[in-house]
């Protein structure tokens, strides 16, 4: 009696722990999603970052090498709206305001895209995409 309940024991306690593996691989793969090309190194706000502000920077940092353009639910931001920092950070970032095309981001869901493609070996028609979802409380 005493071994088939240590069995039934031990067999709970490996089922709850293949579960809590399992949740935190689910967990972790959302913030994946986004950054499915190795080129995009980080993305603001994170994939399924919830209560973000309406003047909220939104941004992609890719690797040395990479170019792109920002869109934000298919808007695309125009150059000389994007913030492109190509020093150490090789980042592209577009913060709203006033004057510009996204003036405020509007409460609810929103998709940002960076097209990307590697310089000087491709050009914006060999560009990729890697979008990420965000949601403005």
């Amino acid at each position: 009696m005493l071994t088939r309940r240590r069995a039934v024991i031990t067999a709970v306690l490996a089922v709850a722990a293949g579960l809590l593996v399992w949740s935190a691989t689910l967990n972790a793969g959302d913030e994946e999603v986004a950054l499915t090309e190795s080129a995009v190194e980080a993305v603001t706000p994170t994939n399924g970052a919830t209560l973000v502000l309406r003047q909220s920077e939104v941004s992609a940092d890719l690797a040395t090498g990479w170019t792109g353009v920002l869109q934000i639910d298919g808007v695309e931001i125009p150059q000389d709206q994007l913030r492109q920092d190509t020093g150490g950070l090789n980042l592209l970032s577009f913060a709203p305001g006033p004057g510009k095309e996204i003036e405020e981001l509007d409460a609810g869901t929103h998709v940002a895209t960076v097209l990307i493609w590697q310089e000087p070996a491709e050009t914006r028609d060999d560009a990729r995409s890697v979008s990420w979802r965000f949601t403005v409380a």
